[in-house]
């Protein structure tokens, strides 16, 4: 039910990528983008695209689809490589 009453309009917000990736570099914010290789809703190009040209920016390729933090090993994976940054 959260999903038919919620995405509808969470589709309606487009962030300005020009302006995040400038925040990201202007205030030197460490961002990690935790993606799936077999993600076919969002494709893992559009991760490095969007990274390109911006230092702050990791990519992290987990060897999932879009359902990234679905079991609990994944998830301690993900805090393990935060806690070493």
């Amino acid at each position: 039910m959260m999903l038919k009453n919620v995405w509808p309009n969470l589709r309606l917000i487009v962030p300005q990528q020009g302006k995040v990736k400038r925040a990201i570099n202007r205030y030197k914010i460490p961002t990690h983008l935790f993606m799936g290789r077999y993600d076919q809703v969002i494709p893992l190009k559009n991760a490095y695209v969007f990274a390109k040209g911006v230092p702050g920016i990791k990519v992290h390729v987990l060897e999932k689809g879009h359902r990234l933090l679905d079991d609990a090993k994944v998830i301690h994976d993900v805090v393990q490589i935060l806690r070493v940054r």
